[in-house]
């Protein structure tokens, strides 16, 4: 299968995935979150393992302060598209990932759809109920 990860005038996904992730890495959170914003356009052409990626950076951004309900918001409709395409896929990646960004993704994959829904604050001393209640969250196959 052929694949191209291009879109118009964007550098690759992949390569904006890497270039996004190094700005969090190096605390460059502005470069990191106008990087995500175009990953974000993007989101119908990645694969699951993609979705997660930019999810966690969202996650991430919102961790640290930066934008921090839309940022969580975003994070949770990404993780979200990824979830759709392969549940079990996204609670590995999940379980994969360093403690410190475990906790900011389980809470996004808690966000229920409809901003309405969710409440306006999570206690950090229920985030490892979070966590381990969202790994199990989505174990239904049909």
């Amino acid at each position: 299968m052929t694949f191209t990860a291009c879109s118009e005038g964007h550098a690759p996904i992949e390569d904006r995935i890497h270039a996004a992730e190094a700005a969090i890495d190096s605390g460059n959170y502005s470069s990191g979150q106008e990087i995500c914003k175009t990953l974000v356009a993007d989101s119908s052409s990645m694969t699951v393992t993609q979705l997660c990626r930019v999810g966690v950076i969202c996650a991430t951004l919102a961790d640290r302060d930066i934008d921090r309900e839309a940022n969580m918001v975003l994070a949770s409709r990404i993780l979200g598209l990824a979830t759709a395409q392969n549940a079990d896929s996204v609670r590995e990646f999940v379980s994969s990932l360093p403690y410190e960004q475990q906790a900011p993704v389980a809470t996004a994959l808690t966000i229920p759809a409809n901003p309405g829904d969710r409440p306006t604050t999570f206690p950090d001393e229920e985030l490892g109920d979070i966590l381990s209640d969202s790994l199990h969250f989505h174990n239904h196959t049909h």
